[in-house]
């Protein structure tokens, strides 16, 4: 994206990118199909930009890998082996039929939901802590980046919530989602936007103006404008117009009486369900009330966390 000169063209030095490059109309997640009729072309020019998609490329991992992760830590996935004989939780996979279907769509939904507000905690936290020194940085050619917690925690948006706009605009008012096994994407880009503004902030930025967020949802405010940009970035490399009517359904009503469904069944039935099989006192990750897990500090804890817990938090 970044090879296209009118993407953040205040990144770097966009006169240095191509001003003809091919459109991505198939832009999704289905790799061979974006690209399958598209020339080749190259990655960006001008050093700064090239270094930036590196970059986003490396937030977007970090936050798929921390969202797995979290369906170990947060014991998703033995709760389903010993419930279901479930040993593996396919991403791909048509949604189940039969008897008590939408009762176990409501359980997938609800640990969706988990992993991503798990993600959010565990990826900010560090990009944060980068910027206060309580993880190491890159490198001194990214001071300028974290000394400046604002671009830190845009670079952030733009990176995860490009990710989720790949996964599609499907509205949320059609079709019946208590069958499927996934909130749908929009709904998750807003339950990301609203975990974020519950990521504790270091001490040293608590009372940094970029990060402070509005008065209902704490979200801060370089996080909730990246979401129009990435809207307009999706739009100018597959030329094609904006589209934002299910980003509108997640922001209303539909978007706020789905959250609501997902967030009571974590508190009144999940959240004890799961204690046995997390790995972590739950909630250690995870919010309060609008669209994710509300914490209560207990437990259930069985045994030590995955090895490469540390990796993830160090890493960003």
């Amino acid at each position: 994206m970044l090879a296209d000169p009118a993407i953040l063209p205040f990144i770097g030095n966009p006169k240095e990118e191509r001003a003809d490059l091919p459109l991505l109309p198939d832009l999704g997640m289905d790799a061979v199909k974006s690209f399958g009729s598209v020339p080749l072309f190259t990655r960006p020019r001008d050093p700064a930009r090239r270094a930036t998609a590196a970059k986003f490329t490396e937030l977007a991992l970090d936050f798929l890998t921390a969202h797995e992760f979290a369906h170990i830590e947060n014991g998703h996935l033995d709760y389903y082996a010993e419930n279901l004989g479930i040993s593996a939780m396919d991403e791909t996979s048509e949604p189940p039929r039969g008897l008590r279907v939408r009762e176990r769509m409501l359980v997938n939904q609800t640990m969706e939901m988990d992993a991503d507000a798990t993600a959010v905690v565990l990826n900010l936290s560090s990009e944060w802590g980068k910027v206060v020194g309580t993880f190491p940085r890159p490198g001194p050619e990214w001071d300028y980046v974290y000394d400046r917690p604002g671009i830190v925690s845009a670079q952030w948006a733009w990176a995860v919530l490009t990710l989720f706009r790949l996964f599609g605009e499907a509205r949320l008012i059609g079709g019946d989602v208590t069958l499927e096994p996934y909130p749908r994407p929009r709904l998750r880009s807003v339950m990301v936007q609203r975990a974020a503004g519950r990521v504790p902030r270091p001490r040293q930025l608590r009372e940094h103006p970029a990060l402070e967020g509005d008065v209902l949802h704490k979200i801060p405010a370089t996080i909730r404008a990246a979401q129009p940009q990435v809207e307009e970035m999706i739009s100018q490399v597959t030329g094609r117009p904006e589209a934002t009517e299910g980003l509108d359904d997640a922001w209303g009503d539909a978007g706020e009486a789905q959250m609501r469904r997902l967030s009571t069944h974590w508190r009144s039935k999940l959240r004890a369900e799961l204690r046995r099989f997390a790995y972590q006192p739950l909630g250690h990750h995870s919010g309060s009330e609008g669209g994710a897990p509300v914490g209560d500090g207990d437990g259930g804890v069985r045994r030590s966390p995955a090895p490469f817990a540390p990796v993830l938090t160090r890493g960003g």
